[in-house]
């Protein structure tokens, strides 16, 4: 079940906040610290936990997930939270912070970004260093591909139709493609 936690103290409000922030992680203290990380810099904060990520991201996309390296007892999933997460279409593209207790630790950090983290932080991290780094990576964040439009100086999709137009473009005369029978040279 999607659930949203804005604490009554939170300035943040749907409104109001800087952003929609996923935070990953089994309930506990360390994911209740994290919520209030994220609010008090303004992100409003949903709620899963590792294994039940698809449908939070589908019902409701956020603009970037924060994930805790450990689930139930301490166990580290970091790995299988960011394969989960990557798994899912519109998954691939949103930025992804994983907070761990291993974040000191170079090969650890390393191998949860190999498996496809934006980022490792030390559990415990400062809230405003949080923030900061997921206003960095939002910054970079590519349109969502079903959002691209034709561009109108090509026909041309910039988006799920791209190839299907370029491929018939292709298959016309050279005479009668849109820009006439000129080549493109690199």
């Amino acid at each position: 079940m999607l659930t949203s936690h804005l604490s009554p103290s939170s300035s943040a409000s749907p409104s109001s906040s800087i952003g929609r922030v996923l935070a990953i992680g089994a309930p506990g203290p360390d994911r209740e610290q994290l919520t209030r990380a994220l609010e008090s810099t303004g992100y409003e904060v949903a709620h899963a936990v590792p294994g039940d990520v698809h449908p939070h991201i589908r019902q409701a996309p956020p603009d970037a997930i924060v994930a805790l390296d450990h689930g139930p007892g301490g166990r580290r999933c970091g790995g299988e939270v960011i394969t989960e997460v990557r798994s899912e279409p519109a998954g691939q593209a949103l930025p992804l912070v994983m907070v761990t207790a291993a974040a000191r630790e170079p090969a650890a950090v390393a191998d949860l970004l190999r498996r496809g983290a934006d980022d490792c932080l030390p559990s415990g991290c400062a809230p405003v260093e949080l923030s900061a780094r997921i206003a960095a990576k939002l910054h970079r964040v590519p349109v969502p591909v079903d959002q691209l439009l034709r561009d109108p100086r090509t026909g041309l999709y910039s988006g799920p139709h791209f190839m299907d137009e370029l491929d018939r473009e292709l298959r016309r005369p050279p005479a009668a493609r849109r820009g006439g029978g000129r080549a493109i040279r690199g």
